[in-house]
């Protein structure tokens, strides 16, 4: 004589258990596609923004370069000459000219 064992949960039990698991599961696997999908859009806004700042940043040194190169050309001493003559209506001194300080 085989003698087996009998479940001591009533079959409606078991299927209701199987059925809150699969709930759980979906209800998991929906709440990490939801946290991924918000984690890439995060990572994709932040990656847009680092792109802009980085065209920023090469606006920024190639205009620093051109005031660099500006500010060569201006403080030249041709330029100085020029522009004192040009503009404020001097004159060159004489070497034979001589030039007092006013205490």
């Amino acid at each position: 004589m085989i003698m087996t064992v009998k479940s001591r949960t009533a079959p409606g039990k078991t299927r209701m258990k199987r059925i809150i698991i699969y709930i759980v599961i979906i209800f998991l696997f929906w709440l990490t596609t939801i946290a991924y999908l918000s984690a890439d859009n995060i990572i994709k806004a932040k990656g847009d923004e680092i792109e802009l700042i980085k065209k920023d940043v090469t606006d920024l040194k190639a205009e620093n370069e051109r005031l660099r190169l500006r500010i060569a050309e201006l403080t030249t001493p041709q330029y100085i000459e020029k522009t004192a003559a040009e503009e404020l209506g001097m004159v060159a001194a004489d070497s034979d000219d001589k030039v007092y300080y006013l205490p």
